[in-house]
């Protein structure tokens, strides 16, 4: 897979401060051995600062690892899901995509856009606009409840615009090309600051049901839990 991804967010109830971004990555999974890799490279400006930071992600024997590149500064840090009350089986369904399609599809208007070919393959194009309320309680039940979050607040209240577009194969109905449209607005919240939020993400498929290896990098074994690697960016007395 090949993502694109532009990010606008503009915060401050007159538009104070604006900042853009923009991400490139790739990636790979093995549905079969249940493995998964992505390389992410993002930069922003915000205020004429220009930032730069690279994410790896790597599923492996039921442990996901990420390492963070910001600012010269490398860590990777490790998620076990067998010390969690999230099973594996529950959050890797979130990378079958005819699991999700199928979830979506359930709780969405459908629309059926012009045909188009992408890469070469004659497509099916749709265009999905999820129940937002009924997605976000989806994702709850699936993920667990998200602490830190204030009393009363609802993901869905946030969210102005929710719109999923799919080019599916005619031959095989496979997703060979995904676009996703979200608009965030946080003013019904009580911040000291509003923030508008839009994101465009684009992901190409290929080489389906090609041979793929993914294997952990050697210095990815030297990765801290995730538990450990916040507790220390929280200061003490």
């Amino acid at each position: 897979m090949e993502m694109t991804t532009t990010t606008t967010t503009i915060t401050g109830d007159d538009g104070a401060s604006t900042m853009t971004g923009s991400g490139t990555g790739n990636g790979a999974v093995d549905l079969v051995n249940r493995k998964l890799m992505m390389e992410m490279t993002s930069a922003g400006n915000s205020g004429g600062i220009e930032t730069e930071s690279t994410l790896s992600y790597y599923f492996v024997d039921y442990v996901m690892y990420m390492k963070m590149d910001f600012m010269g500064t490398e860590q990777w840090i490790k998620m076990d899901f067998s010390e969690m009350d999230i099973p594996w089986n529950t959050y890797w369904k979130n990378y079958d995509q005819m699991e999700m399609l199928t979830a979506v599809l359930e709780i969405s208007d459908v629309e059926r856009l012009d045909d188009e070919v992408v890469n070469g393959v004659d497509c099916y194009g749709l265009k999905i606009v999820p129940d937002v309320d009924r997605l976000v309680e989806i994702l709850m039940s699936q993920l667990g409840s998200v602490t830190g979050m204030p009393q009363g607040m609802q993901l869905s209240d946030t969210v102005k615009d929710f719109t999923l577009t799919f080019w599916i194969s005619k031959d095989t109905n496979f997703i060979m090309k995904a676009y996703e449209y979200i608009s965030v607005d946080t003013s019904s919240f009580q911040y000291s600051a509003s923030m508008d939020m839009n994101v465009e993400v684009t992901i190409m498929f290929t080489e389906y049901n090609d041979a793929v290896n993914i294997e952990l990098p050697e210095d990815a074994e030297n990765a801290i839990s995730y538990v450990d690697y916040f507790s220390s960016l929280v200061p003490t007395t």
